[in-house]
């Protein structure tokens, strides 16, 4: 059976020079934060969850490919907590920069649960990161309120 790796080399992605990093504490987050590791990423509780079951997804080199790999998982794992019943629907995503609200500076995606009646009207999602911006349903009050300013 083909892996993940070889099919992507065949379509001409490759891992390049970035060092896969085997000593986790290189990476910057607790070791008995881990919930899971894999040869390209390494799943962590995170340390402030927004939610129950809010995950970080880190890849084990700032490879484009095992960014990739933590997106794909994230929603995989966030899927199957939803056919679970663990949870009702899930965010991924990822802070890339300061102005994004980055605060470590490697690359890492959450998966963060979402249950009903977490949030009044969770309309939006994450465009809920800019404030008064999340619900789309609002955005005429939005931009009146900037037209006036």
């Amino acid at each position: 059976m083909t892996n993940m790796m070889e099919i992507k080399s065949e379509l001409g992605f490759t891992a390049g020079d970035e060092k896969l990093i085997a000593d986790l504490s290189k990476i910057p987050w607790p070791r008995k934060n881990i919930v899971k590791q894999h040869n390209t990423y390494v799943v962590y509780n995170d340390g402030y969850p927004v939610t129950d079951g809010h995950l970080l997804f880190v890849p084990r080199s700032r490879n484009i490919l095992f960014i990739s790999d933590c997106f794909i998982e994230a929603y995989k794992t966030g899927v199957i907590g939803v056919e679970n019943g663990d949870w009702d629907s899930f965010n991924v995503g990822m802070n890339f920069g300061t102005e994004a609200g980055q605060t470590i500076d490697w690359p890492h995606v959450h998966m963060i649960p979402r249950r009903k009646g977490d949030m009044e009207d969770p309309r939006g999602g994450v465009r809920h990161v800019i404030p008064d911006r999340g619900n789309y349903r609002n955005e005429s009050t939005y931009w009146a309120s900037k037209i006036n300013e």
